[in-house]
C-alpha cells in the first residue's frame, strides 16, 4: 500500500512538473522519469524496515525465576519446595538466559547451582525492564503467583512490548496467617494487656499443572490464635476462618505476671493446621513492664490538716488510685472512708511503687525507707514541716524566722501559673509557718515575704532534670486557706491543682528512643535523640551478647542510624550524659524481622499471560533501528542526474 502511494505520488510530481510547467521541449521524458525515481525513493524510503550490518539477530529466550522467600516454601504440604519446582521447571525451557528477581533483579543465574530464595518482596517489574535491556520479546516467569507489583508489571509489559507468559510452581492451599499483632507499649505487672491480632487467607489461585482440583489444606471453619510468653505465659481464642482474601481481627486478653521482667516478648501463632504449610513464623510484640504503682501515695510522719484536705483534690486528680499514709505514734494508719491501721511494710511497698509521691513531714527526721523511695521516685512533692536536706535533689530547708509571712503577688511566670491567674494571692490569710528553701535548684512558682515587706523569697520550687520532676512547698498551714470560703479555697485548689497536673505530665522525654519498633532485616535501627544528651554510646548486641555494632555520634546529633541488622533478636544498649549532669542508661531488646509477609502468603490471580505488542520503542528495536541509507543515495543520484539532463535540454 505505501510503495503504490510512493509511485502515485511521484508520478504526479513529474507530470505537474514537465507536463504543466516546464517548455514543451523533445527529450524531457528523461529528466521527468529521474525526477520520478528520486522522488519516489525518497518516499519509500522512510518506511523501509531497518537492518542491522550483522543482519538479523534472533531474540534470546529469557526466563525470570522467582527469588523471594515464599519460594522457599513447599509446592504442596509434604512436597519438594517451589524453588526446586521451578528449577525442574526452567530445565525443560531451555532458556538462553536466567535472571532472578526479588528485592532486586539478579543474574544471569547458573541453574546448576540453586540460588537462595531470602528476598523479602517479589517485584516483577524491574526484572521485565532488565530482559528487554537484554534483546527479550518474550520471557517465562517462573514462580509461585504471589507477586507484589502484579499490577505494574502488567503495565511495563505492555510498554515495552514484551509477551509475559507465567509458570506456577505452588498447588493451591488454603492457609491462614498471621498479619500483624499490636499490643500497648507499656503495662503494669499485674495487669492486663490486650493484644489486637489480624489474620488473613490468602486467595489461592487454580494451577492445573500442579494440583487440578479445588485448594486443599482445609481444616474446618475456626482457627485458634496463641500468644505465648515464655514457658509458663498463655493466652488463646479461637475465631472463625477467614474467606479467602479476607481479613479477621480480633482481641486476646494476656495477664501480666506481677514478677514479670521488665521486657515481654510475647509471640503470637496459629495453632496447627490453620497453615497446613507450617510456614508462618507469627508476630512477636515487645511490651514493657513496668512495676505494680499505687498512683499517688501520700506519706505523712507529721499528720496536721492538710492531708484531710488536700485528699479531695488528689483524688479529682488520680481517681481511685490515691492512698495516704499518717504516721500516729509508732503505728501506721491508712486514711481512707474508714480508716485503718497498717503494717510499715505495706507503706514501703506503696511509697516505693507510687507514680507520683508525696512526703509531708521534716526532711531531716524523715525514716530512711522514706528517704530512699523519694530520692528513686520519677515524680516527687514534699511537704516540708522543717529543716534539714531535701530528698529528691531539691536543697536544704533552713529557719524561715518568725513573723507572719504572706503570699506575694502575682506568681511568678511557671508551668502552675496559670491555674492561679485572676485569683487574689494578696488576699490570702498568713502562713502558720514558714522554711527556707537554701540552695534550691530551680524555678519558683510562687514567693512570700515576711510582714508583706522586705525580700521576696521563693515558697513553691519547681525542678526539672531530665525525666524527672519535683517540686517542694516551704509553707506550712495552707490547710487554713482551704478552710475558709471564696477565694482563698480557690486558691488552694488552683495552686495544688497545678502542681498535681504539672508532676504528673509528661516531663522530658526520653534520652533515646526508637524511630520504628518494626525494623526489618538488611535495614538499619534508627534512634532519635533528646536535645540535652551531651554524650552517647550505642551498642548493638546479639542474643549470645556479643558487639555488632558501636556508635558514638556527635553531640548534637538529634538522630542515630546503626549498620543493617540481621534477623533476630538483638537488644540496645545506650548509656550517656544529660544536660544536666545526669547519667542514664537504657536497655531493651528488638526484633529484627525477616521476610515475614512474604512466608504468609499474598493473593495469587490467575497466571500472566501477556501477548507480545510492538509499538513506540519497541516498535522500533524490533525493526531493527532507524531505516537504510540505500534508498536516500540512489535518490540524490536520480536528482543529480535530472539536473545534469535539464541543463543539457537547456531547461533551468
Amino acid at each position: 500500500m505505501i510503495p503504490a502511494l510512493a509511485a502515485a505520488a511521484a508520478i504526479a510530481a513529474a507530470w505537474l512538473r514537465y507536463g504543466r510547467r516546464e517548455e514543451r521541449v523533445t527529450g524531457r521524458l528523461g529528466p521527468a522519469l529521474c525526477h520520478a525515481a528520486g522522488v519516489f525513493l525518497l518516499l519509500a524510503g522512510l518506511w523501509l524496515p531497518g537492518r542491522s550490518p550483522a543482519g538479523p539477530a534472533r531474540a534470546p529466550r529469557v526466563a525470570l525465576l522467582d527469588l523471594s522467600a515464599s519460594m522457599g516454601l513447599p509446592a504442596r504440604p509434604d512436597g519438594p519446595t517451589r524453588r526446586d519446582s521451578a528449577l525442574a521447571r526452567l530445565a525443560d525451557l531451555e532458556a538462553d538466559l536466567v535472571l532472578g528477581f526479588a528485592d532486586t533483579v539478579t543474574g544471569p543465574l547458573d541453574t546448576a547451582a540453586p540460588p537462595g530464595t531470602e528476598g523479602a518482596r517479589s517485584r516483577l517489574a524491574p526484572a521485565l525492564r532488565a530482559a528487554r535491556a537484554a534483546g527479550a520479546r518474550r520471557v517465562v516467569v517462573v514462580s509461585d503467583g504471589e507477586l507484589e507489583d502484579r499490577a505494574e508489571a502488567m503495565r511495563e509489559a505492555d510498554r515495552l512490548g514484551l509477551a509475559v507468559e507465567e509458570v506456577r510452581t505452588a498447588a493451591p492451599v488454603l492457609r491462614t496467617t498471621v498479619v500483624s499483632a499490636t499490643a500497648p507499649a507499656r503495662v503494669r505487672a499485674g495487669d492486663t494487656l490486650v493484644v489486637a491480632v489480624e489474620v488473613r487467607t490468602p486467595a489461592p489461585s487454580p494451577a492445573p499443572e500442579l494440583a487440578g482440583g479445588t485448594p486443599g489444606g482445609s481444616s474446618g471453619d475456626s482457627i485458634t490464635i496463641e500468644v505465648r510468653a515464655g514457658a509458663g505465659m498463655r493466652a488463646g481464642r479461637t475465631v472463625p476462618r477467614p474467606a479467602p482474601g479476607r481479613i479477621a481481627w480480633t482481641e486476646i486478653p494476656v495477664a501480666v505476671p506481677r514478677e514479670a521482667p521488665g521486657w515481654l516478648e510475647l509471640h503470637v501463632t496459629l495453632a496447627p493446621p490453620a497453615d497446613p504449610l507450617a510456614a508462618d513464623p507469627g508476630r512477636r510484640v515487645l511490651v514493657e513492664v513496668v512495676p505494680d504503682a499505687a498512683g499517688i501515695v501520700l506519706v505523712s510522719t507529721e499528720p496536721d490538716p492538710e492531708p484531710g484536705l488536700l485528699l479531695p483534690v488528689l483524688r479529682r486528680a488520680g481517681g481511685d488510685g490515691v492512698r495516704a499514709f499518717l504516721r500516729v505514734g509508732a503505728a501506721w494508719v491508712e486514711a481512707d472512708d474508714t480508716p485503718r491501721r497498717v503494717p510499715e511494710a505495706a507503706v514501703r511497698s506503696a511509697a516505693r511503687a507510687a507514680d507520683l509521691l508525696i512526703v509531708q513531714g521534716t526532711p531531716g527526721r524523715l525514716p530512711p525507707w522514706l528517704a530512699e523511695a523519694a530520692d528513686l521516685s520519677r515524680r516527687l512533692l514534699v511537704l516540708a514541716r522543717g529543716q534539714g536536706v531535701l530528698p529528691g535533689g531539691l536543697g536544704q530547708v533552713g529557719p524561715g524566722g518568725p513573723g507572719y509571712w504572706y503570699a506575694v503577688p502575682p506568681p511568678p511566670s511557671s508551668p502552675v501559673g496559670p491555674p492561679l491567674a485572676g485569683l487574689d494571692v494578696g488576699g490570702l490569710p498568713p502562713l502558720a509557718a514558714f522554711h527556707d528553701l537554701r540552695d534550691a535548684a530551680g524555678r519558683s512558682a510562687l514567693g512570700a515575704r515576711r510582714d508583706r515587706r522586705g525580700e521576696e523569697r521563693p515558697a513553691v520550687v519547681l525542678r526539672e532534670a531530665g525525666e524527672r520532676r519535683a517540686a517542694v512547698s516551704a509553707m506550712e498551714g495552707t490547710w487554713r486557706w482551704a478552710l475558709r470560703t471564696g477565694e482563698p479555697r480557690d486558691v488552694y485548689r488552683a495552686l495544688f491543682s497545678g502542681l498535681l497536673g504539672w508532676l504528673l505530665a509528661e516531663g522530658a522525654p526520653p534520652p533515646v528512643h526508637v524511630v520504628e519498633e518494626e525494623v526489618a532485616a538488611g535495614r538499619p535501627v534508627v534512634l532519635a535523640v533528646a536535645p540535652d544528651v551531651r554524650s552517647l554510646e550505642v551498642r548493638l548486641l546479639d542474643s549470645l551478647g556479643a558487639t555488632l555494632a558501636a556508635v558514638s555520634p556527635d553531640p548534637g546529633t538529634a538522630r542515630v542510624e546503626g549498620p543493617p541488622l540481621p534477623a533476630g533478636r538483638v537488644v540496645l544498649v545506650a548509656e550517656g550524659i544529660r544536660g544536666g549532669g545526669e547519667a542514664f542508661r537504657r536497655e531493651r531488646p528488638l526484633w529484627v524481622s525477616g521476610p515475614q509477609a512474604e512466608r504468609a502468603g499474598r493473593d495469587a490471580e490467575p497466571p500472566l499471560s501477556i501477548p507480545e505488542r510492538r509499538h513506540g520503542d519497541a516498535e522500533r528495536e524490533a525493526g531493527g533501528g532507524l531505516p537504510p541509507v540505500w534508498p536516500f543515495l540512489l535518490a540524490a543520484c536520480f536528482l543529480c542526474g535530472e539536473w545534469a539532463w535539464r541543463r543539457r535540454l537547456g531547461l533551468r
